[in-house]
């Protein structure tokens, strides 16, 4: 299944889960049972990892800090952070963030300059809307 289809697929379920729910899936806002009314961003999953040992500890800590000072620029707030635990083979990192829409682009080009100065194959960054019910 393509892409294209998978999200569109994805999406529909997603409408019609917050149809169920009673949740307007168009909103772009929620209101809390607080009655507060506040905006929503999107939520990005952002992971690194080094488990091909093609950088050294020093490179993949620097690695690490780069790529933590992108997901922490203006306009995104970081909700989660860790790491795969020190004393196994590989080296994995996950960041959870809330982002504007208007900083996605920005925010995957310098993650994507970043991935190529450490020379590594990919990041994995999963975009997601978020819906309060």
């Amino acid at each position: 299944m393509a892409v294209e289809h998978r999200y569109a697929f994805a999406k529909s379920v997603a409408v019609a889960l917050a149809k169920q729910a009673g949740v307007n899936p168009a909103r772009s806002f929620c209101q809390p049972d607080s009655g507060r009314r506040m905006e929503v961003n999107m939520i990005a999953t952002i992971q690194v990892g080094n488990s091909d040992n093609k950088l050294t500890q020093q490179e993949w800590s620097e690695y690490v800090a780069a790529v933590h000072s992108a997901t922490t620029a203006d306009g995104i707030e970081t909700h989660f952070f860790g790491s795969s635990e020190g004393s196994k083979p590989w080296q994995n990192a996950c960041w959870v963030v809330s982002i504007q829409e208007t900083k996605v682009a920005a925010m995957f080009q310098t993650v994507a300059k970043i991935r190529k100065q450490y020379k590594q194959d990919s990041v994995a960054i999963v975009l997601g809307d978020v819906r309060m019910i």
